[in-house]
């Protein structure tokens, strides 16, 4: 979600931006059924996650594919993340899905041209779904980069945060 708050705002004040680095980011979904139909389904979680509460949300969340890579980092760490999860309010965290989800978000796919900022995608080999969106969207950007960390899936930064700032510093470094 973090990824498309940015980019809605790189969109909207690119003139306050030097660079732009987004991480496992989407730019939203184009096909007006398919949005509506997440939507529905981001509406349907924030029902659950106030219903059954965050304990219940958080089991769920962490069950999910995207979070698999995970299982491979310290037990400390892992908790460490349980742990800020568990501190979300549920009431906060379904307003955040239905005032920020993927449904309702517009998609930027026809807008991505306008971005004339240098921009950094970065996404995490073993997360196929953001790869080849950033793939995608990196086409559509005039000055953009898509840089894919080996062995790290959705969280790149959680599951390796040394290649992840290498990255982010050599990105800032040439344009900065």
């Amino acid at each position: 979600m973090g990824g498309r708050i940015a980019l809605d705002f790189a969109l909207a004040h690119t003139n306050l931006l030097k660079t732009l680095i987004l991480e496992s980011a989407s730019d939203g979904i184009a096909d007006d059924q398919e949005r509506e139909a997440r939507r529905q389904s981001d509406d349907a979680l924030a029902e659950r996650i106030i219903a059954r509460g965050i304990a219940a949300f958080v089991a769920e969340w962490e069950a999910l594919p995207l979070w698999h890579t995970q299982s491979k980092l310290p037990d400390n760490i892992r908790q460490q993340q349980r742990d800020q999860r568990l501190q979300n309010n549920p009431i906060g965290l379904a307003n955040s899905l239905r005032g920020h989800g993927t449904g309702v978000q517009t998609s930027h796919r026809n807008r991505l041209h306008q971005l004339r900022l240098p921009v950094l995608l970065l996404s995490g080999a073993q997360d196929a779904k953001f790869v080849a969106i950033a793939e995608s969207m990196c086409q559509h950007m005039p000055h953009a980069q898509h840089v894919v960390l080996p062995n790290v899936g959705h969280a790149a930064h959680l599951e390796n945060p040394e290649a992840f700032s290498n990255t982010v510093l050599e990105f800032l470094k040439e344009w900065h």
